[in-house]
């Protein structure tokens, strides 16, 4: 059998962008960890400060590219992103969890 001299092809992975407004806190974060206000960023993307901001607050998601201009501009990567995430998703299930733990305290404390 010839071998043709080419790369066997692969079919790109499309990245899973999470829904409207879970990434702008992830956003947020990332650029506050660089030490960074949304005007400095805005300076290194060549974004609006209030295109920023609207991605920041979940107004509006970045395109792809925009994203990969955001994280190239933080020095971060997407799995720094994709680690935020899934932190501050932690977070909020535990937070959920103590504050359903407090609700079934109260009201054991007011049927007592």
């Amino acid at each position: 059998m010839e071998r043709s001299g080419r790369l066997p092809v692969r079919e790109p992975q499309l990245m899973a962008l999470p829904p409207l407004g879970q990434l702008g806190p992830a956003l947020r974060q990332l650029r506050r960890l660089r030490g960074l206000r949304q005007r400095q960023l805005a300076e290194l993307t060549g974004f609006a400060r209030s295109r920023v901001s609207q991605y920041e607050r979940g107004r509006t998601d970045p395109t792809v590219s925009s994203l990969w201009c955001h994280l190239d501009a933080l020095g971060a990567s997407l799995s720094d992103l994709e680690r935020i995430m899934r932190e501050r998703e932690a977070d909020l299930e535990e937070a959920e969890r103590e504050r359903e733990s407090v609700g079934r305290l109260v009201d054991w404390l007011l049927d007592h």
